[in-house]
């Protein structure tokens, strides 16, 4: 089993292609290419983080992008994320607005790192001064220096090409930026 991590899939989010000026043509092709490139990388045994702003649209519609998607899922509530039904915790493996999981350090071996999980960037969270990295979403990744980051990121579909995050590879691309 692996653990993965994404945000902002916004699927079936017409106005995200002008918003985000995502590459494709129709809101159709945006939710296939997002969903085939999940489905390439994730398997039933793995489990993934949505970071907010999954699915705009009915909980019919939600549902039926959600039984579309590979692995174990739990969400992490984004502001989009109101569509009553398409949050239920019967449809996801967990849901919550903010999530705290230990995972090995990628730099000490003996030592488990604690990362933060919230939609939002935010500038201080728990554990910060012991190492603690801050995975988000929200900002479709604007370009921000390392030195802004200070061990936090967006791990956006927009920013690794329309694709999860494997966990251990957004951990150390965060510590990078501290």
């Amino acid at each position: 089993m692996r653990t993965f991590v994404t945000s902002d899939l916004h699927l079936g989010h017409e106005n995200i292609l002008r918003h985000c000026r995502r590459p494709f043509k129709t809101i159709e092709e945006m939710d296939s290419v997002i969903i085939e490139r999940w489905n390439e990388i994730i398997t039933e045994r793995d489990q993934v983080y949505v970071l907010g702003d999954f699915s705009l649209g009915s909980p019919a519609v939600c549902k039926s992008y959600l039984r579309q998607l590979r692995g174990r899922k739990f969400l992490v509530r984004g502001n989009h994320d109101r569509v009553q039904g398409s949050t239920a915790p019967s449809e996801w493996d967990y849901v919550s607005a903010y999530c705290e999981v230990k995972h090995p350090s990628p730099v000490e071996e003996s030592r488990d790192l604690k990362v933060v999980m919230f939609h939002f960037p935010i500038e201080r969270w728990n554990g910060q001064h012991h190492g603690a990295v801050h995975l988000h979403g929200h900002s479709h990744c604007p370009v921000v220096s390392r030195r802004e980051r200070h061990g936090r990121l967006d791990v956006g579909v927009d920013g690794n090409d329309f694709r999860p995050w494997l966990l251990q590879d957004a951990v150390w691309e965060a510590m990078r930026g501290a």
